[in-house]
């Protein structure tokens, strides 16, 4: 059984993912009898103790992740929207509860430097929109996307700005907003991670226009808890799910991976944990009291 609100896929791009093929195997594992109940939010439509009731094994692995905000004066303004809704809202045929988003004509603004603020940039291109800036607190070779994405971006029409970062964003009198105000940044010293961090540089503020803004500034891992459904399960100092070396967690036929184990992690990385925890269903299936008819 798949239960699903919007799988993490719909937010690829189809210029770089084509969905079609992705449908196609949605076809084919229907055909294998796999059921798909859409629409259903883990822990508010669906606990952990309905799906135990109904199956004797069940895996866990949600899009369990926050989008980081744009923590700055003027971030709740009309105008600025979070990069996973911007890619959804044009792409998936489904309803989802999205805001009204039209950039056609207008100047677009993407804050981030990873392939989520990239894929927004060539996706505000696609979507009409006059102007498509990137803004990022530091050079161009520490960004962490692909070199390629960045190239394909500047091929399509994107524009860059380095070494700035937002400080605020502004409106007019009738509260619409006009533009990113962002002030130059220098290399500092270098950081726990091994990156060099980076200091704002007093008295060098500037203003860029913009109709729209979007943060793309990456996940914060989302904590579990007994009211998201998943009473029972050991978790982690985060409030993610521990699993054991065979994805199972602290409850006896119950596995998990993804998001919700390891924290925000790439989409390869769901795969790679459902693919483990297959084999260790079967496994425990096999090895159960009753074996036979399971779901």
């Amino acid at each position: 059984i798949g239960s699903v609100r919007c799988s993490k896929w719909q937010s690829v791009p189809a210029f770089k993912l084509d969905h079609s093929i992705v449908q196609r195997r949605i076809d084919l594992l229907q055909k294998c009898g796999v059921v798909f109940r859409l629409g259903q939010k883990p822990g508010l439509d669906l606990s952990l103790a309905q799906l135990q009731a109904e199956f004797k094994a069940v895996f866990l692995c949600l899009d369990w992740r926050k989008a980081r905000p744009l923590q700055i004066p003027g971030a709740e303004l009309n105008g600025v929207v979070q990069a996973v809704p911007f890619l959804l809202h044009k792409q998936n045929s489904s309803p989802l509860e999205l805001p009204h988003i039209d950039v056609a004509g207008k100047r677009v603004v993407v804050v981030g430097g990873g392939d989520t603020a990239i894929d927004c940039l060539r996706a505000a291109i696609r979507y009409g929109a006059r102007e498509s800036v990137c803004v990022y607190r530091r050079e161009e070779s520490e960004m962490p996307c692909g070199r390629q994405e960045v190239r394909c971006a500047i091929e399509e029409g994107a524009t860059f700005i380095f070494r700035a970062a937002p400080i605020a964003i502004l409106s007019n009198a009738q509260n619409q907003l006009t533009a990113l105000r962002a002030i130059r940044t220098e290399p500092g010293p270098i950081d726990a991670t091994g990156r060099p961090s980076f200091r704002v540089r007093t008295g060098s503020e500037f203003a860029i226009e913009a109709d729209w803004v979007i943060p793309a500034l990456g996940f914060d891992a989302l904590a579990c808890s007994g009211t998201a459904g998943f009473s029972g399960v050991a978790l982690n100092d985060w409030g993610g799910i521990v699993v054991d070396g065979n994805q199972m967690t602290s409850v006896a036929g119950v596995f998990a991976g993804g998001d919700i184990v390891h924290g925000p992690s790439p989409l390869l990385h769901a795969v790679r944990d459902a693919r483990q925890a297959a084999r260790q269903i079967h496994a425990y299936l096999q090895n159960s009291a009753e074996p036979n008819g399971c779901t």
